[in-house]
């Protein structure tokens, strides 16, 4: 009974005593404004009572010129704030089919400038484009960069290398991009995309980027991964419409050994008949049938000894296209899109990859496709445009900023666009040998591509295209080179070019 007494003494005894607010509530939270004035009070606005002319509790308000005057002044019918022109004017002038300078003049030629000052002189200038900037392109090509003298000297160096590279090996056009996570170090675009017409290159220009399509194939295929749609080890034909059996074996082919060329599904000569010059593939052709005809028995293009080699899945390491194919079919069966579809929507769209494209008809006709080069006893000779029923394998067409967006996100734990294209477990799994005793530079669809420098990626080639990218987890640089020469190499171009980018 006592301490109910004294705790009862104690909150009342805190009640008489607490602090009165400015309206004179107890306990309230009204104050006092700028003018003194308590808002605790119903009628009163919180906050400052001074106009913009500074007077308190005065009337005078910013008018439609942007001018504290009280007297909220508006344009007339010409444009001019305090103007005098009259709707009768205005109504001459348009049905001459004029219109008002910013001086209010019919027919007039004063326009603001880029600050908004009527007749200034103020323009959009630097290489940024920006209202009277001053910003420059620094000697690493980059508009504001900050690159010094001494990295200029290495970029001089090293363009002159690469000019000696293109001359040598008879390369017509190459695009380079050097990155360092989200920010691009150096960029350049080099030589013709089309000799015929002298074009020269432009970094919008869409390159055949052959092999490097892989690894967006094998992307979408883990994204589902990472949604739990599968198991590295089941079984694929649990998800095909079709089943692929290699022939004299009982092993099961499983995600992990398409992933990682151990499937013992090989390239046989039928592929070599599976190309479109100057249109896409067949659409009575699908992937799905394609695929069908060649790895089921009694197909079309069936052939056991030239469609499979003769080793126990999972034993040995050989590189499949018709593998990475059979990816882009699971990706269409579990997801239940068709493939390009799906990269649109999963990869490219998110990605802002706008540049990026699996078929033909879909690139605009104002953009540029780089011609493939083959060469031979002195001579270019021009290739035409093409496409092949397996696309998944190698048909992507695509830039080196758009393939920078997506190498980016390996950089940083799987993120690029406030998108997440994988998790960082996943990224890690393709970029850790997966097949140490049969081969010790193979991840998930992902290769070392130099052990030195410890750069893994990936490189192509195709009919008259050369392409390699990779990148290093640890110094999260990466390096990017499309060609259209179909013989050109590129390994040490990826190591030079990746060395640059360390002392950028």
């Amino acid at each position: 009974m006592i301490r109910r007494l004294i705790i009862l003494l104690l909150i009342v005894g805190c009640g008489i005593y607490e602090e009165e607010n400015c309206a004179g509530a107890s306990g309230g939270t009204g104050v006092l404004d700028d003018c003194g004035v308590c808002d605790g009070i119903d009628g009163y606005v919180a906050g400052s009572c001074y106009d913009c002319a500074g007077v308190a509790n005065g009337t005078a308000i910013i008018d439609d010129c942007g001018v504290c005057n009280g007297e909220n002044a508006d344009k007339d019918c010409a444009g001019v704030c305090g103007g005098s022109t009259s709707v009768s004017e205005c109504q001459a002038c348009t049905d001459q089919g004029f219109t008002y300078d910013c001086e209010g003049t019919c027919n007039g030629i004063v326009e603001d400038d880029c600050t908004g000052e009527c007749g200034g002189n103020a323009v959009l200038s630097g290489c940024d484009n920006e209202c009277n900037s001053t910003t420059i392109v620094d000697c690493a090509g980059v508009c504001g960069g900050d690159a010094t003298p001494d990295n200029c000297k290495d970029i001089t160096d090293f363009e002159y290398f690469i000019q000696i590279e293109m001359e040598q090996q008879n390369i017509p056009a190459m695009s380079i991009l050097i990155f360092e996570e989200n920010i691009i170090l150096y960029e350049n675009y080099l030589g013709k995309s089309n000799l015929d017409q002298s074009a020269t290159l432009a970094s919008n220009d869409l390159f055949l980027i052959a092999s490097l399509s892989k690894v967006v194939t094998a992307t979408a295929l883990l994204q589902l991964y990472e949604k739990g749609r599968f198991s590295l080890n089941d079984n694929i034909n649990n998800y095909l419409p079709f089943e692929v059996n290699s022939p004299n074996y009982s092993t099961n082919i499983t995600f992990q050994m398409l992933l990682t060329h151990t499937s013992g599904i090989a390239d046989g000569s039928a592929l070599d008949n599976q190309y479109y010059y100057g249109k896409d593939p067949d659409p009575s052709n699908t992937l799905s049938d394609f695929l069908e005809n060649y790895l089921v028995d009694g197909g079309d293009y069936y052939n056991s000894s030239e469609n499979f080699y003769n080793f126990e899945p999972g034993t040995e390491y050989e590189y499949s296209n018709e593998g990475n194919a059979l990816i882009g079919l699971l990706v269409e069966e579990i997801s239940g899109q068709n493939f390009n579809s799906y990269c649109k929507e999963n990869i490219f769209n998110p990605m802002g990859m706008s540049n990026t494209f699996w078929r033909l008809d879909e690139i605009p006709q104002t953009q540029t496709i780089v011609t493939p080069y083959n060469y031979a006893n002195g001579q270019y000779e021009a290739i035409e445009h093409y496409t092949f029923t397996d696309y998944p394998n190698g048909g992507l067409r695509s830039t080196v900023i758009d393939m920078f967006k997506l190498l980016s996100a390996f950089t940083q734990a799987g993120k690029f666009n406030n998108f997440e294209l994988l998790t960082q477990n996943t990224i890690d799994s393709m970029i850790t040998p997966q097949i140490p005793s049969l081969d010790n530079e193979v991840g998930l669809h992902l290769f070392l591509m130099d052990t030195e420098n410890g750069l893994w990626g990936h490189d192509g080639g195709e009919q008259g295209v050369a392409t390699i990218m990779a990148f290093n987890p640890t110094t999260k640089v990466g390096a990017i080179i499309f060609t259209n020469q179909g013989d050109a190499e590129l390994d040490e171009i990826l190591v030079e070019t990746y060395k640059l980018g360390l002392t950028i």
